[in-house]
Order: C-alpha cells, then structure tokens, then sequence
C-alpha cells in the first residue's frame, strides 16, 4: 500500500505519503503559499521514501468542504500528478479528516461521537456529525452548511448527549460556548487524510481522477464569486 495524501483546505499545507509500513508527513503553515508549496513537499516525501510517482497505488487528497482557493489548488495538483502517473485517487471529506484528527489526537472511546466543524464565513459553518466505530470514524449525518445561529440548536441537543466538537467553528463567539480551546484548535491535515485514506484502498473506494471533485457544499457562493471576479476584471 504505497498511497500519498495532500490537504490545504485552510491555512495549512501538508503532504503525506505510507509505504505500507511507515509514514512520511511534511506540514507547512504559510497562509496563501500552496501553490508555491505542494510540490516540493511532494518531492521530499517521495525522496524520503525512496518512491517515485509511478511506484504509488493512489493518491488521496482532501476533497472539502473549505477554502475554495486551497481546495482548487488541491485539486489541480492532484489532477497534474495522477494524469501523469495514470494512478487512481481518493477523495476523502475535511470534516472527517477533522473527526479522525480528534480520534487519534485525544484516543476517543468507542461510541463517541463528534461534531466537527469549520467557520465557512459569512455568517455560516460547515458541519458534519461522525461516529466513532472500530477506532475510525463513521459520516453519522449529512455534511452541511448552516448559519451560525441556526447552528445553536442542533449542537445544543448533540451536547446533552456528551458529544466531542471539534474546529474553528467552535471558535465562533455565539458557538464557543460548545468546544474548550484545546478542541477548537484541531484541524486536520494530510496525515489525517491518509489515515482514511488507508481504510478506503483497502475497501476498494478508489476512482479515476477524471470522476473526482471538489466538494464545497456552496457551490452556488463559488459560482457567484467566480462570476464576480471575471466581471471585475472586465472592468
């Protein structure tokens, strides 16, 4: 199982790659650098172990939802990568790769249940509630997008029954009441990425690059931002 894994979909950038026995992590925190930044840190993991693209059997990437400058340019370098190599990929949620943040990072029992979530701006989260099963985590419900204030009753609910919540959501004035510091300040990465990614090659999920996307969950705010830049730019 050779598989390398790639996240930006915040601030952070970072690479991953398993040889089937040991990992290879490089993380790098430099806001609006990932384009300068994947690249390389693709290269120093293959050099550390000892791979060159074509020896991968897939490349895993988080798929969203988050920034959509640090998804698309996720995105597209994986589609550089597996086009070159003809290597399928795996496509594995950032709010997942949240919840497995907080399984492995705080050894959360069995059962336990988490609501990760990140601030999606304007007044808006994204949250998605996962359970703990076999030491990973399961999608419990949807992922969404929600409004903040909307967001206060459900989590208020999920709190009677003990849950974990995990993200920069939490770190919203109106909802920080839910999450402690410790909790809030999770994010995931591509080790987190590559700990699904894992589980999803050994199950057969794989697919051709050419089926994989972005997942933004407000495709019609992307859409309208799009819009409004080339319009912009005509002016």
């Amino acid at each position: 199982m050779k598989i390398l894994a790639l996240e930006s979909s915040a601030e952070t950038c970072s690479v991953a790659l398993t040889d089937g026995h040991q990992d290879y992590i490089q993380i790098r925190h430099e806001p609006r650098q990932h384009a300068k930044m994947f690249l390389p840190l693709v290269q120093t993991v293959l050099d550390q172990a000892g791979f060159t693209l074509k020896d991968l059997d897939a490349i895993a990437f988080g798929r969203g939802p988050g920034s959509f400058t640090g998804l698309r340019i996720c995105m597209s370098v994986v589609q550089g990568l597996a086009y070159g190599a003809e290597i399928p990929v795996i496509p594995i949620s950032t709010l997942e790769g949240l919840a497995y943040s907080a399984q492995r990072n705080l050894l959360l029992p069995e059962g336990s249940t988490v609501v990760a979530g990140f601030d999606a701006r304007m007044s808006e989260v994204y949250l998605g509630c996962f359970n703990v099963v076999n030491g990973t985590t399961v999608l419990h419900n949807a992922e969404s997008v929600i409004g903040i204030e909307a967001a206060k009753e459900p989590a208020s609910q999920l709190q009677l029954k003990t849950a974990c919540f995990v993200g920069s959501a939490w770190k919203i004035e109106q909802l920080a009441e839910f999450s402690s510091p410790e909790m809030s300040d999770l994010s995931v990465t591509a080790e987190d990425i590559l700990g699904l990614a894992k589980r999803e090659f050994l199950n057969g999920n794989v697919m051709s690059v050419e089926n994989a996307q972005p997942v933004y969950l407000r495709d019609d705010v992307a859409w309208e931002k799009r819009v409004r830049i080339r319009t912009e730019n005509l002016v």
